[in-house]
């Protein structure tokens, strides 16, 4: 693996572990079913429409809430070469869709906005991106398995026990809300892109990327949740603080999370044995995937090589963190290079939790 730029790391330096993530699966694939829970305001699904110059599917409607679009979707899924954009009216700076029913998010072609919003996806049942995947969205992105988006003054977007958003204006700082159940993972395998100065944010049971993720001069941060928790975001989705209840992690069934990823029938860089081992599939490496563990095999970039500008960051946190083979992080800067948090706060300090295992591979 190779790191440019300042790194700081926490924890240990091995992984341990087996538990996997329970999960529905239903190998049909669906494709973008809005749901009927946004009363007057549901999403639409405008097919063959010209976006960027190519034709795609365009969702509109939704419920506006202040300079917030909410979507409302019961299946979401993007197919190989499909091209699906929200669309983005004036004055919106942030766009969230949730998925009510019980299927994986499958995205295996692009997924955008029509102008420069802001990308929330709220899926509890997990999300994959596929190995020609990507994104096209020049605000930031934030994917997560969460139950619902919380803001700070309690209003509630659950994709668990999905309501009309109320009737007020919302613009406050939102933070995702983790419930008891074991939360889902997070499979990337693409090349999830947002513009310059933005960030890509990935926070489930799980997560695994073997895929690039680019954030230009911007912020990556990776987070596995293994346990009920409140994650506090910034307004482009940067962790700001994570809390949990002092509760003792339960073990899931250890089979669900091979499960999981054989029902996707589709690259991931992840393979399942025959005997129930995960590897990845490149170099046949065994990963383990206890709740919370953070696997990385590809490149996560916020290298900002414009005249005089500084790097930006990388935060890659977990229970257990583990970068391999063919890992890379780039926070290098014109000016002076980033930082990247690999397991935990500068020094162990801050608000962040440290890991307690981190591994990271031969060069």
């Amino acid at each position: 693996m190779k790191i440019v730029g300042k790194l700081v790391i926490f924890g240990g330096i091995t992984l341990s572990g087996y538990y996997g993530i329970t999960h529905s699966v239903n190998p049909a694939l669906a494709q973008i079913v809005p749901d009927h829970t946004l009363g007057d305001n549901p999403s639409v699904v405008k097919p063959n429409v010209e976006v960027k110059g190519l034709p795609a599917d365009l969702i509109e409607g939704g419920a506006t809430r202040g300079d917030n679009l909410f979507h409302s979707f019961s299946d979401f899924n993007v197919g190989d070469l499909q091209r699906v954009y929200f669309a983005n009216p004036a004055g919106i700076n942030n766009i969230l869709g949730r998925v009510t029913g019980s299927n994986i998010s499958k995205i295996f072609g692009t997924l955008g906005v029509d102008g420069a919003a802001n990308l929330f996806l709220l899926n509890p049942n997990g999300i994959v991106f596929g190995a020609n995947s990507q994104l096209d969205v020049a605000g930031s992105f934030v994917g997560s398995t969460a139950n619902s988006i919380v803001f700070g003054n309690g209003t509630e977007f659950s994709a668990t026990n999905p309501e009309e958003p109320p009737l007020l204006t919302i613009n406050i700082t939102p933070g995702l809300q983790y419930g008891k159940n074991h939360p889902q993972p997070i499979v990337n395998a693409g090349n999830l892109a947002v513009g310059q100065g933005h960030s890509v944010t990935l926070v489930g049971g799980s997560v695994i990327s073997t895929g690039d993720i680019l954030a230009p001069g911007g912020e990556i941060n990776i987070l596995a949740i293994p346990r009920e928790a409140n994650v506090q975001l910034g307004q482009a989705g940067q962790i700001l603080t994570i809390s949990t209840p002092t509760v003792p992690l339960t073990p899931s069934d250890p089979a669900s999370v091979t499960e999981f990823l054989s029902s996707l029938n589709h690259d991931t860089g992840v393979t399942v044995t025959p005997d129930g081992q995960v590897t990845l599939t490149d170099s046949g490496t065994i990963v383990p995937l206890a709740p919370g563990t953070v696997i990385i095999s590809g490149a996560l970039n916020t290298a900002n090589l414009s005249p005089g500008q500084t790097g930006g960051k990388v935060t890659v946190l977990g229970d257990q963190v583990g970068l391999f083979d063919s890992a890379s992080i780039d926070v290098s800067g014109n000016s002076s290079g980033g930082e990247a948090l690999i397991g935990g706060d500068f020094q162990g300090q801050g608000q962040l939790p440290l890991a307690t295992a981190t591994y990271l591979g031969p060069d």
